[in-house]
């Protein structure tokens, strides 16, 4: 009977740690999606060239970082700035797409 209560609190600790893990999106998937967000606010006009050209430029960093990270074998220990900066530019993009600035194309 021990066993098998500790067994199950092992299954469910382990259960417990893993699910954050498994409902974060993955780098690259970010990297994605922040792409196309900007592609469709610079489309509905929702982001000025200027804004565009900046959020992409944060955008390129970030990738070039993650590159690097990779080749290097460092990711493991660069995952959470790469996620840190990553979750700023979302930031910025929801703030820029969202401003009342006015769209001069």
């Amino acid at each position: 009977m021990k066993k098998a209560v500790s067994a199950a609190f092992v299954a469910f600790l382990i259960l417990a740690l893993a699910m954050p893990a498994l409902a974060q999106r993955s780098i690259r998937e970010q990297i994605h999606s922040q792409q196309v967000r900007i592609d469709h606010g610079i489309r509905n006009g929702e982001l000025s060239p200027r804004e565009a050209r900046m959020l992409r430029d944060n955008l390129d960093s970030i990738r070039a970082q993650y590159r690097r990270a990779r080749a290097e074998g460092t990711l493991r220990i660069e995952r959470r700035r790469i996620e840190r900066r990553l979750a700023e530019n979302s930031r910025m993009i929801r703030r820029h797409t969202h401003n009342r600035m006015r769209r001069v194309y």
